[in-house]
């Protein structure tokens, strides 16, 4: 119980922070009494937070006037932590393999977009027990750990580099206008729209659209949940393949029980598309006969939104 231990440090995974924000926001707690009311550092890794949910902890202050620190931190079992608050840490050594079909520059010549790979001297680990073949598979020919992680790093202001964990290189999706998505990205900023509970995108290389499985909060309905997400998108400057075009409402809430979520609460892709394969197929047919235009910006070109001359 938070409220009796009264913790001065305290770590969680996305999810959890996004519940205590949304409980906090609520009842206007910027003193965090939700966690007792010492709580002055928070911790958050295995996996990606928004920046909106972050931004909101990094506002709060204990009753005592001191500033709540929120740390994003990154890395992994077998490399150690490589980032704190998306700045690499000074010990590690990396390098980007390049993805089909992306540029390693991205738009800005500051900007570098791969998969990273990664050495971090002591924090290393040797390989898998008893798995030489899987061990192998881990690493480079020159000694690289592989993250499976699709990145974005750029220069910090402040000196150093800095990391955006864009999704997993074996879960980024080729749409079939042949656009790259992250759907670990999206799902991260989704996530916050009202009425959502927690989220899956879909997306394949037969279709140009993205299909949202939705764990539902409350009752909302399809139509809300889209304004929604084209509310957030509009406001993050996302292009249109980024964009969701499709909601299905999951009959099942998302668990480890179902088979939907891992051990560290993390979404089962596989598991999750098998569960609602037919609702997605259908969803996905009837958008490539109807697709929807609300959230096309008559500002900007159709090629600059994702659009093609199959979309036309």
């Amino acid at each position: 119980d938070l409220l009796s231990v009264k913790p001065t440090v305290l770590k969680g995974v996305p999810g959890f922070w996004e519940q205590v924000a949304r409980a906090s926001r609520l009842v206007q707690d910027r003193e965090l009494a939700i966690l007792g009311g010492r709580t002055r550092v928070l911790c958050c890794g295995a996996g990606a937070i928004s920046d909106e949910v972050a931004d909101f902890f990094r506002g709060c202050r204990l009753s005592s006037g001191e500033p709540v620190q929120f740390l994003e931190l990154y890395g992994g079992t077998e490399c150690g932590n490589l980032a704190c608050n998306r700045r690499l840490l000074n010990h590690v050594k990396w390098k980007l393999l390049p993805l089909e079909g992306v540029s390693c520059v991205a738009g800005d010549e500051e900007e570098l977009v791969g998969e990273f790979v990664v050495k971090t001297g002591q924090m290393m680990f040797c390989g898998y027990h008893g798995r030489p073949s899987l061990t192998a598979e881990a690493f480079t020919p020159d000694g690289y750990y592989k993250t499976g992680d699709v990145v974005r790093l750029s220069s910090d202001p402040e000196g150093g580099t800095l990391v955006q964990v864009l999704g997993r290189a074996k879960s980024s999706i080729k749409l079939a206008n042949g656009m790259w998505v992250h759907p670990e990205t999206l799902e991260d900023m989704y996530r916050v729209a009202a009425g959502v509970g927690l989220i899956f995108v879909h997306g394949d290389a037969a279709h140009v659209h993205l299909v949202a499985v939705v764990d539902p909060e409350g009752s909302p309905s399809e139509e809300g949940l889209l304004a929604e997400f084209a509310r957030l998108a509009t406001a993050a400057d996302r292009p249109r393949h980024e964009r969701i075009s499709g909601v299905v409402l999951a009959a099942v809430p998302f668990s480890q029980a179902s088979g939907a979520l891992n051990g560290t609460g993390k979404l089962v892709r596989r598991t999750l598309y098998r569960m609602h394969e037919q609702a997605i197929e259908e969803k996905l047919s009837a958008l490539r006969l109807h697709a929807p235009l609300a959230h096309l910006e008559p500002r900007r070109s159709f090629a600059e939104q994702g659009g093609t001359s199959l979309d036309a």
